[in-house]
C-alpha cells in the first residue's frame, strides 16, 4: 500500500464527549494506520461538536456544517437526531471529498453520508469501502420506530435530493464491505457474494485498563468502599436496556433482606445520553425503588480518560443487557480489565461471549434469567476466576488493535484490486 496518499475515514459525528462503539473503531483505525505509516484523517459533521479542524495524537479531525433536509424540525428534535439516527447532508464535506487526493475512502455511516462518499469516489475514480457497525440488517423494529420518532411531524424534502444522490446504491457500488457483526456479514455475503467482504470485529487496547485506581473512583463519586460494583458502559438508550439493571439491583436488595454482613451492591452506569426520556425513566425508577444511595450515573467519559480506567478497576462485575448489539466492544474492555461479564444472548454478544467459558448469557426479555445468572456467578468464585482468566486471554489473543489494523490494511489492498479490475458504476440519475 502506498503511504503517500491518505485514507479518509468518514463518520456521521465525532465528538470526544459523545462516544460509542463506532467512534472507538474510527479513532483506533485512524491512529493505528498512522502508526503503521499510512496517513489517515477523520472527517465528520459538526453534530454535537463544532465545525473546524483539530489534531489529536497526530490524527487530524475535520468537522463540517450540515443540515437535516426536513421542514418543521424543532431544536429538540434536531438534537435528538444528532444523538441517534440522524441522516444529514453536508455540502462542504462533500466538496472537500471531491477535491481530496485520497487513495481510498472508508465510510462508517450509511444513507446520505454514504451517498456523498459514493458520488465523490466515483467522480475521483477512487475506491471506497463501507463499514457496517450494526443497523443495516439487524435492527429490531422497536428500535427503528424509536429512531423514527424524532422525525414525526416534520416534512422530508430530502427525498428530492436523494433522487440524485441515490443512498440506496452505496453498498452496490462499494469496492468492499467491512462487517462488525457476524449476522450482517452473513447477510452481506448472501447479497453480494463476489464483492470483497470481511468480518472484522472491533479491537481493544488490552494494556489501557491495567492501571486504574479503584479508590480514586469510589472517592470521587462518594461510593461506599465496601460496595460491590455492578458496571455497565454504554449509551443511555432503550437499545442498551439499562432499566433491567435497576430491576436487578432491586431484586438483589430483596434477596439480601434479613441477611447480615452482606456488602451492598452499587450500580454504575456510564455513557452518553442518546435518549433523554429513557434516562429520566431510569432515574425515576431508581427513586421509586429507593435505590438512590446505590446508584451512580455518569453521562459519558472521554474514551481514553483515566477516570474510565478507574471505573473498570472499581467494578466487581460487568453486565451488558442490550436488546440489540452487533458486537459489544465494551465487553472487550471489561475482559482487558479482568472483570467477569454477563451479557444478553442477542446478536453479536451471543457470538462474542462463550457461555460458561468466558462469561454468562441471559435472556433480556426475562428479568429472572439475569438475576439467576448474576447470583450463580456471585456464589461461584472459581467460575469468576475462570471467566477473568479466559476473557483476558481472549481479548489479548483475538482482539488487539495491532491485529485489527493488519487485517484492515490487507482488506484495503483487496478492495483496491477489486476496484481496479471492475469498471466503476456510472452515476445513476
Amino acid at each position: 500500500m502506498q503511504a503517500s496518499q491518505k485514507i479518509i475515514h468518514v463518520v456521521r459525528r465525532f465528538a470526544f464527549d459523545e462516544w460509542g462503539g463506532t467512534e472507538t473503531v474510527v479513532w483506533n483505525s485512524a491512529k493505528g494506520l498512522i502508526q503503521a505509516g499510512v496517513p489517515s484523517k477523520i472527517i465528520a459533521t459538526s453534530a454535537l461538536s463544532r465545525a473546524g479542524t483539530e489534531t489529536k495524537q497526530n490524527c487530524q479531525v475535520k468537522r463540517y456544517n450540515y443540515f437535516y433536509p426536513r421542514f418543521r424540525l424543532s431544536p429538540e428534535k434536531h438534537t435528538a437526531l444528532d444523538k441517534k439516527g440522524g441522516d444529514p447532508y453536508s455540502y462542504k464535506l462533500y466538496r472537500d471529498l471531491v477535491s481530496s487526493d485520497s487513495r481510498l475512502i472508508h465510510c462508517h455511516s450509511m444513507q446520505r453520508m454514504a451517498s456523498m462518499v459514493r458520488i465523490a469516489a466515483i467522480k475521483n475514480k477512487t475506491p471506497y469501502i463501507m463499514s457496517l457497525h450494526g443497523g443495516q440488517y439487524t435492527v429490531p423494529t422497536s428500535e427503528r420506530l424509536d429512531m423514527e420518532s424524532a422525525t414525526k411531524g416534520t416534512i422530508n424534502y430530502g427525498k428530492a435530493i436523494d433522487i440524485y444522490t441515490r443512498p440506496d446504491l452505496v453498498l452496490r457500488d462499494a469496492s468492499g464491505i467491512v462487517c462488525v457483526g457476524y449476522d450482517e456479514y452473513l447477510a452481506v455475503k448472501k447479497r453480494f457474494p463476489l464483492k470483497p467482504t470481511i468480518y472484522l470485529p472491533n479491537g481493544v487496547n488490552t494494556k489501557a485498563f491495567d492501571n486504574g485506581n479503584k479508590q480514586d473512583f469510589l472517592k470521587k463519586y462518594n461510593i461506599n468502599s465496601n460496595s460491590k460494583i455492578i458496571l455497565c458502559v454504554s449509551r443511555i438508550d432503550p437499545q442498551k436496556n439499562q432499566m433491567a439493571l435497576v430491576h436487578l439491583l432491586d431484586m438483589l436488595n430483596k434477596h439480601q433482606l434479613n441477611k447480615q454482613n452482606k456488602p451492598p451492591y452499587h450500580l454504575v452506569l456510564i455513557g452518553p445520553v442518546t435518549n433523554s426520556h429513557y434516562c429520566s425513566q431510569i432515574v425515576q425508577k431508581v427513586h421509586d425503588l429507593n435505590l438512590a444511595t446505590q446508584f451512580t450515573l455518569i453521562r459519558g467519559l472521554d474514551p481514553e480518560s483515566a477516570e474510565l480506567e478507574n471505573a473498570y478497576s472499581a467494578a466487581d462485575s460487568f453486565i451488558l443487557p442490550s436488546i440489540h448489539e452487533p458486537f459489544g466492544i465494551v465487553v472487550l474492555e471489561a475482559w482487558a480489565a479482568g472483570i467477569p461479564v454477563i451479557v444478553s444472548r442477542v446478536g453479536g454478544l451471543a457470538k462474542l461471549v462463550d457461555h460458561k467459558k468466558n462469561g454468562l448469557h441471559f435472556n433480556p426479555y426475562k428479568p429472572r434469567t439475569l438475576f439467576d445468572a448474576f447470583t450463580h456467578l456471585e456464589k461461584n468464585k472459581d467460575l469468576q476466576k475462570l471467566f477473568v482468566q479466559n476473557g483476558k486471554a481472549e481479548a489479548e489473543r483475538s482482539y488487539s488493535w495491532e491485529s485489527y489494523i493488519g487485517r484492515l490494511m490487507q482488506f484495503y489492498d483487496d478492495a483496491e484490486s477489486w476496484h481496479n479490475s471492475h469498471a466503476p458504476f456510472e452515476l445513476a440519475i
